[in-house]
This record gives C-alpha cells, sequence and structure tokens, in this order.
C-alpha cells in the first residue's frame, strides 16, 4: 500500500467513524459500518456496509429517509477526501446483524464478500 493509499485510508476511517456514531444517536438500531475499496480504483471500487442490529430496524430507516441522509452524508464524507464517487447503487449497502446470524452463522467476513442485492 503506498503512502497515498494509507493516508486516505486513515482520513476515510476517522470521517467515517464520525459518521457512525452520529448515526448511532440518530436512527434507532444502527450498529456499525465498515468499507472496502481496491485502491487502484477507488471511486469505483469503493464501497460502505451499514449495519442494523435487526431486519425490522433496517426497513424503519428506509421508510423514515434516515438511510438516504445517511448515504449523503457518507458521500459528502467521501468528497472532502478530494474522491468523486458518481452516486451508484453498490457504493452504500445495507444490511443487519439478524441477516448475518441468519445466512451466515454471524461469518461478517464471509458475508462482506458476498454481494448484497
Amino acid at each position: 500500500m503506498k503512502k497515498n493509499d494509507k493516508n486516505f485510508e486513515k482520513n476515510l476511517i476517522k470521517r467515517l467513524t464520525i459518521i457512525c456514531d452520529d448515526y448511532k444517536l440518530i436512527s434507532h438500531g444502527f450498529s456499525w459500518l465498515t468499507h472496502a475499496v481496491n485502491f487502484k480504483d477507488i471511486p469505483q471500487s469503493l464501497t460502505i456496509t451499514c449495519v442494523y442490529d435487526t431486519e425490522q430496524q433496517l426497513i424503519n430507516a428506509n421508510d423514515n429517509g434516515n438511510n438516504q441522509t445517511l448515504v449523503n452524508a457518507i458521500i459528502r464524507e467521501i468528497s472532502e477526501l478530494g474522491i468523486t464517487i458518481k452516486p451508484r447503487k453498490n457504493l452504500v449497502r445495507f444490511d443487519s446483524e439478524e441477516a448475518c446470524d441468519l445466512s451466515h452463522n454471524g461469518n461478517w467476513q464471509a458475508r462482506l464478500k458476498v454481494k448484497l442485492h
């Protein structure tokens, strides 16, 4: 990993941590988020996965607009890092602990490798 890549990732993690902490207070059941990126193609490969405790909490967050607000905040923070990302379907994915438990026995590493719809 190049020095620029390390700096980008460090700053991205810092900004995503702030968003995560904020959304834990705003959106009932929001638990954590993580990211994956190929540094050779950051704009097209960056994916943020946002996790709720239950499927119902995820549905509620979709219904009340919290998830769209979260997506907008993530895009804004990424753009402040100097990366232009066109909004795309798989940029921000939503999931739940409940779904991971049911389909992957709680193994997030395996679940995150699967492309979610």
